[in-house]
């Protein structure tokens, strides 16, 4: 083959190869979940979409604590997820002030992740921030519909 047509042929393919998209990829887009610990516990919510173009049922995730594995979750859907916008809660046995967590994502439909891009976020919890007044006041309105409340 000629360097010529072997470049023509490279400039062709290139854009392809570059836009090719993984069957099995899950990635964690946002952290939505408690950042701070409320009773010794952090209650982890991520939005994960599923990036591949399988159809995602199920995606293990790893709950790590400070360098430790602390949980491996299997989440499985209860609608499958053809694209983007699906929320997980991710157990985890807790966290004080200071520890670090790190949550891996490891296989989707029990295939392992084919991109590792997305696929870890980290946390340090929080110190739980307390108001500086003591008082809390809550005002509870209420009228002849009890469907409606409201608070201020």
């Amino acid at each position: 083959m000629t360097r010529s047509k072997l470049l023509a042929l490279t400039t062709l393919l290139f854009p392809a190869l570059c836009t090719a998209q993984a069957t099995y990829d899950a990635r964690i887009v946002q952290y939505v979940g408690t950042t701070y610990a409320c009773d010794g516990e952090v209650r982890p919510i991520m939005k994960i979409i599923n990036n591949g173009t399988e159809t995602m049922i199920g995606c293990v995730v790893e709950t790590w604590k400070n360098g430790l594995l602390d949980n491996s979750f299997d989440w499985q859907l209860p609608i499958p997820a053809t694209g983007p916008g699906a929320h997980a809660f991710v157990p985890c046995s807790g966290g004080r002030p200071g520890d670090m967590l790190e949550f891996r994502i490891i296989s989707v439909n029990g295939i392992a992740d084919q991109v590792e891009e997305g696929n870890v976020h980290q946390l340090e919890v929080r110190q739980t921030q307390y108001a500086d007044a003591p008082l809390v006041r809550v005002e509870v309105t209420t009228d002849d519909a009890p469907t409606e409340t409201s608070w201020k």
